[in-house]
């Protein structure tokens, strides 16, 4: 039994990994707006498809990260109840809200180089989007983690974290050193597939924010970022702002996207504690009331399908996941990789592992 489990984690860890090196660098945006005391958290998710599962995701479950050895892995039992975000499979979210209004983000950055192995238990960089969702309430306590877990080498990329206060932080590695910027070292709270430091400095050389330049917008990270940062600017200017902010934030999210490659789009009502998203393939907006979701552990987790063709208030529309489910999503989104030429070597046994590995996740007694 022994040796039957570490093939069947070492099939998982392949997966992961694999998934993470050939990813190829799509561009994505995220932003966070606020005026007096109305708080959205704006993403655009630019990829190759938008097949996915809403999931909700339940406090008191037992989890562990998927590394293999040497690695000390990460243990923990998870304190919040969230909703998340994938495509991948379950347990490995690109996006989501907990309990405590904390979100996190993931965006893809090229120049992102990891802190080298030590003593710190280690995770894969989507179990620990998991992974704070599950534990930590707030900005402060995210970072605070770094001290304690290490994402090991995986894919390039970082991270937009903002909580239920208002909030936010980049989190980069560069260099092999954790980079973080918050409060006063976040005057923009945009972040798109440069560093944050990067971003800023290009932001300085336009008007309106200190430099000469004069704005044109184009659709690379740079000018994403310009475009998101006027925006927030113009919004927060506005004594009663005529958009309703909800509004408004899908309005910097239709100004920044990717056409067809943008195929989620999603705003959090921290304030109203309300989730809003769409595809590209279904273009009419849900919305989750969150206060309703049952996150008591030992009930069934429920999902809803990215793409379903209601509109709406959707909250009451989530199913009882199956590893059924699971397994057509994981399949249907690694055919479509392997469409767009990458990811080719992953055999379906491996994909059946990934499609299960949700089922070993137990409430703790």
């Amino acid at each position: 039994m022994k040796k039957v489990l570490i093939l069947f984690l070492s099939g998982i860890i392949f997966l992961v990994v694999f998934f993470s090196t050939e990813q190829s660098g799509d561009a994505c945006t995220t932003f966070q707006l606020q005026h007096e005391k109305q708080l959205v958290v704006g993403k655009n998710f630019d990829f190759h498809t938008d097949i996915g599962m809403v999931i909700i995701n339940k406090r008191n479950v037992v989890k562990t990260a998927l590394l293999e050895p040497p690695e000390k892995l990460a243990r923990w039992v998870s304190k919040y109840g969230s909703i998340t975000f994938n495509q991948v499979s379950r347990e490995f979210p690109f996006s989501g809200i907990n309990e405590a209004g904390l979100i996190v983000e993931i965006m893809w950055l090229d120049e992102s180089k990891y802190p080298v192995p030590d003593d710190r238990p280690a995770i894969s960089e989507l179990q620990w989007i998991q992974y704070q969702l599950d534990n930590s309430s707030s900005v402060d306590e995210v970072i605070k983690t770094d001290a304690v877990l290490r994402i090991t080498q995986s894919s390039p990329v970082h991270f937009f974290v903002g909580d239920s206060r208002g909030q936010a932080a980049t989190i980069e590695f560069v260099d092999g050193k954790s980079v973080f910027h918050t409060a006063d070292n976040l005057p923009v709270k945009v972040l798109t597939n440069d560093t944050y430091q990067k971003s800023l400095q290009y932001l300085k050389t336009l008007k309106g924010f200190g430099g000469q330049e004069k704005f044109s917008f184009a659709r690379g990270s740079l000018d994403r970022f310009a475009t998101a940062a006027i925006a927030i600017k113009d919004y927060r200017s506005q004594r009663q702002p005529s958009t309703p902010i909800v509004e408004y934030a899908f309005d910097i999210l239709s100004a920044v996207s990717q056409g067809k490659a943008t195929v989620w789009s999603i705003v959090y009502d921290v304030t109203q504690s309300r989730i809003y998203f769409k595809t590209v393939r279904e273009n009419e907006i849900k919305v989750i009331f969150f206060r309703e979701v049952d996150f008591t552990c030992g009930p069934p987790v429920k999902v809803l399908d990215m793409n379903t063709d209601l509109k709406g208030n959707v909250t009451k529309q989530f199913v009882g996941y199956t590893t059924k489910m699971n397994r057509e999503m994981v399949f249907s989104v690694f055919n479509n990789y392997k469409a767009n030429n990458f990811m080719e070597g992953i055999s379906d046994f491996e994909l059946e592992v990934l499609a299960r590995f949700p089922d070993t996740l137990m409430c703790k007694q």
